[in-house]
């Protein structure tokens, strides 16, 4: 019978190589006759193998192995190798678990084997499980010391991590153990360029926030020194923070400020009028800008250049209409150009805004005498004319808002009152006259208080603040 198995044998060894299911089929009915041979389940492992019918071949071998005559470590060796070219077909197959789990075992059965290790490796990095690819990459390190690839294999995953310090130190080692590998050069020129990029954005980020906060403490003593009547002290600092900052309209209207209080009225428009243009919703602004051109157009009335005077009132009304004292003080002007219809008409309105106007009566009883307010506003269908100057869209939109200080007067009367009513305006005119009546009246009297209250410069939004650092 052995006789007979060995003379088997050597055919199927020749059968293997050119018809491997045959062989399987001859060494199946010898195993049936001889259970426990060795050889006979390490030949149709072999078959199997070539058949890449895997999973039986891998069976076959540990057989093999557990009836223990044969080359253990030859056996061993090669039963390794079947793991890995199964590992490899089920990565072909998209797999990846599985794959795993078979170099995992061909790296129990070859536990040096680099070859194995690296499929393993990208096996992990397939599934994304990066701490076990560090992991392994690092036992592999320790064990072979000078491995190029490797170190250029870990600097990928830690630049994948966001470890780029440690990312570049394994980009320069694997350029050292082999300076002709062209993925750790290009690794290398990638971390440095981030590296530059990043110092950059540090520097600026520093230089902004060095600059921003100096801005705010030019501003902070600019305002100190208003209050203290330093007004030229404060300019200077806010010319610092203008040069440094063109974007802060706060710092435009806080020079304006400055400019009014020290009659220069002309700057403090063109500051006003640059706040304006970076921020055109502004109420506050265009209410100071209203108040200058008043009291440049009442200069120009008072140097008799009656023409630029109507220019002025004219733009002060149309940054603010809702104050009558600027129509009134048109309407003066208007009166000595002889323009009595426009005059009256400005009245008229003046009227509508603040019917008790003892500034308004004063002005009338030159402009149009013998006619009583009523008869002007009957004249002039004032309802229309509020309605020209769109105020229902502003009445919903502004709030009172401050000015730098008062106005003079072109008649001997207290200073004006910059406001507007706060209050939606009703569909039906009576409603709409009598809340607009009281509205006024208590948005006057609010006005007062205030400006009896007023501080010179009011800016909470650069008010110096600590920064919160960031670096």
């Amino acid at each position: 019978m052995e006789k007979k198995i060995g003379s088997m044998l050597q055919e199927v060894a020749e059968l293997v190589k050119s018809n491997p299911r045959g062989a399987v089929i001859k060494l199946t009915r010898a195993i049936a006759l001889q259970p426990k041979n060795a050889e006979l389940f390490r030949q149709r492992a072999e078959a199997y193998e070539a058949l890449f019918d895997y999973h039986p071949a891998i069976l076959n071998f540990r057989k093999a192995l557990l009836l223990g005559p044969l080359n253990k470590e030859a056996l061993t060796f090669r039963l390794a190798e079947v793991y890995c070219a199964y590992g490899e077909r089920l990565c072909e197959g998209k797999q990846h678990l599985q794959a795993l789990e078979m170099f995992k075992m061909a790296l129990e059965y070859q536990p040096h084997n680099r070859e194995y290790a690296l499929k393993r490796i990208t096996c992990l990095s397939v599934l994304k499980r990066y701490d076990e690819c560090i992991e392994m990459i690092k036992k592999q390190l320790e064990e072979e010391g000078t491995s190029s690839g490797l170190y250029t294999s870990r600097s990928v995953l830690h630049m994948m991590f966001g470890n780029n310090t440690q990312a570049f130190y394994d980009a320069c080692r694997a350029l050292e153990l082999d300076p002709s590998n062209f993925e750790a050069s290009h690794l290398k020129d990638e971390l440095e360029a981030k590296a530059e990029s990043f110092k950059s954005q540090l520097e600026c980020s520093v230089y902004n926030m060095a600059s921003r906060q100096l801005i705010l403490t030019y501003n902070d003593f600019a305002i100190e020194c208003f209050s203290q009547q330093h007004y030229d002290e404060a300019v200077t600092l806010l010319n610092k923070a203008i040069k440094s900052e063109k974007k802060e309209k706060g710092l435009y209207v806080n020079r304006g400020d400055c400019f009014y209080h020290m009659r220069n009225l002309l700057f403090a428009l063109a500051d006003y009028k640059q706040a304006l243009e970076l921020d055109q919703n502004d109420w506050s602004i265009a209410s100071r800008i209203a108040v200058v051109c008043c009291e440049i157009g009442v200069h120009h009335f008072h140097e008799q250049n009656m023409i630029k005077a109507k220019d002025y009132l004219s733009e002060a009304i149309n940054y603010n209409p809702y104050v009558s004292s600027f129509y009134v003080y048109r309407a003066t002007v208007l009166q000595a150009l002889k323009n009595i219809p426009d005059a009256e008409h400005d009245l008229a309105r003046a009227l509508y805004l603040e019917p008790t106007s003892e500034n308004c009566f004063s002005v009338m009883a030159r402009v149009c005498p013998g006619k009583t307010k009523e008869d002007i506003l009957k004249n002039y269908n004032i309802p229309a004319a509020v309605c020209d100057l769109d105020m229902a869209s502003h009445l919903n939109t502004c709030t009172m808002t401050n000015t730098p200080s008062s106005l003079g007067c072109l008649s001997p009367s207290k200073n004006p009152n910059p406001h507007h009513p706060s209050t939606h305006s009703p569909h039906q005119e009576r409603d709409f006259h009598m809340e607009l009546f009281y509205c006024k009246k208590a948005a006057t009297e609010e006005f007062k208080r205030i400006m009896d209250e007023l501080r010179p410069l009011h800016l909470p939004a650069l008010k110096l603040l600590p920064l919160e650092r960031t670096l």
